[in-house]
């Protein structure tokens, strides 16, 4: 959609927002007191010295955090196909940290020098001899914090779409990728999946935005679109991709994660598929010790591959 009518798209964005604001600026308008008084005890337990400053400054460190993973999470999926890779660059690799220091200290590892900071450290362990016992479910309890709001920013950076069709359909027009699956204008086996999307989503609607939420795929733009253009309640759509997003998907890819960076469970995968594939030899064994390496230095070591290995780095990483 983008990119065939970019102003076109940009239109309707900026409607959006300028509709969001006025909304905005009426409740704070109607609220304006309440708001005020809120804000005033805010700032003065925060600059006042007392027994709280202590929680104020991690509440105030939590907030950032939490701020972090949720832009990731909307940079990932805003821009209708065109967002960041977040879960590659960012979510991915801090699970597999945690994952492999849980591992060598066969238990979950302490933050230093606090949980909530971006640049992950970890404090000095004594590393276990033998196969860890520490359970994937220690790990996977542990990694929630970050995933659930990480999840929650890909939810709210579907909404785009959702709110351009909506304020598009209510100007009386049409998309013009919906007007061709409405008309039944299908050539490509991609538009018969399109066109399945389309009218399944009519009758089934948040069905449907569920399961398309907690897959990757790469229709689900479509799905936001749909349901904004038939006016398909604002809550029906955010509430099926919320749950997909930030409590499936995710969650999916965690335990993904977490098997891929559990050296001994994942030894036990890479010597099957190089059985089963003679002529890898040991290059996925070799060059998912390198990511570990990497993961754990942070310098990047340079030297020439193979085409299996970057294949496989692109994969992994």
């Amino acid at each position: 959609v983008f990119h065939k009518h970019p102003l076109l798209t940009l239109k309707y964005f900026c409607l959006v927002c300028l509709k969001g604001f006025a909304w905005i600026a009426k409740f704070l308008a109607k609220h304006s007191i309440v708001i005020v008084a809120f804000l005033a005890i805010i700032l003065g337990l925060y600059y006042m010295e007392g027994p709280h400053t202590t929680f104020m400054n991690k509440s105030w460190a939590f907030c950032i955090y939490a701020s972090y993973w949720v832009f990731l999470g909307i940079a990932s999926s805003v821009g209708l196909g065109t967002g960041l890779h977040t879960f590659i660059l960012y979510l991915g690799p801090f699970m597999a940290k945690v994952t492999l220091k849980a591992n060598i200290c066969n238990a979950m590892p302490e933050f230093v020098p606090s949980r909530f900071e971006t640049d992950v450290n970890f404090a000095p362990c004594e590393e276990f001899q033998g196969i860890p016992t520490i359970s994937l479910w220690e790990i996977f309890w542990n990694l929630q914090l970050e995933a659930f709001l990480w999840g929650l920013g890909t939810a709210i950076g579907e909404l785009p779409p959702y709110f351009v069709a909506r304020f598009a359909s209510m100007a009386g027009k049409m998309d013009e990728e919906l007007q061709q699956l409405k008309d039944g204008k299908v050539e490509t086996r991609l538009d018969k999946c399109k066109l399945f999307v389309y009218n399944n989503l009519l009758n089934h609607s948040f069905i449907v935005v569920l399961l398309f939420a907690s897959i990757p795929n790469p229709l689900f733009d479509l799905a936001g679109l749909t349901c904004g253009h038939f006016l398909i309640p604002f809550w029906t759509f955010f509430g099926a991709a919320f749950i997909g997003k930030s409590l499936i998907k995710v969650n999916i890819q965690a335990i993904f994660v977490m098997i891929l960076f559990s050296k001994h469970r994942m030894d036990a995968i890479l010597a099957w598929i190089e059985n089963m594939l003679p002529f890898l030899g040991n290059s996925l064994t070799d060059i998912l010790e390198k990511q570990k390496r990497i993961l754990r230095s942070g310098k990047v070591e340079e030297e020439n591959k193979t085409w299996i290995q970057t294949a496989w780095e692109i994969f992994v990483i």
